[in-house]
């Protein structure tokens, strides 16, 4: 099997496995289409092995690890923003003035998570959650 990777101008990555026929005439009529596109492609000499098949060919460490809501939340825990007593929409409030936008259904989890952790403390007013340090 032979396998290409293709990066389009437009920030598209095509990743195309198949024989070198097949692979050859898919390169050729996307670069004919894209003309500006990058194609890098990995064809093995006739020599060597057939490489084990694994998720990706990078590194565990090559790409940065994106953030998602329980890190920003956490950034705001060492920030001292939970030092005061703060509820959902507070949270989600906080977190859209640094340009991350979450629903509050998907913050809620996260929070409750924080919790368990004991990361967080929950306490209950007024009929709804509020979030504080621990």
């Amino acid at each position: 099997m032979v396998k290409a990777q293709i990066l389009r101008a437009d920030g598209t990555k095509i990743t195309i496995d198949g024989t070198s026929e097949e692979v050859a005439q898919l390169v050729s009529r996307i670069s004919d289409a894209a003309a500006t596109s990058n194609v890098e492609s990995h064809l093995p000499s006739k020599n060597s092995k057939p490489r084990s098949k694994s998720k990706s060919s990078t590194t565990a460490g090559a790409l940065a690890k994106s953030k998602g809501p329980i890190d920003y939340i956490r950034d705001l825990i060492t920030e001292g923003f939970f030092t005061n007593k703060r509820g959902l929409g507070d949270v989600q409030a906080r977190l859209e003035e640094g340009a991350h936008i979450y629903a509050v259904t998907t913050l809620s989890p996260a929070l409750f998570r924080l919790v368990r952790s004991k990361e967080l403390r929950r306490l209950k007013e007024q009929g709804r959650w509020v979030y504080v340090n621990t």
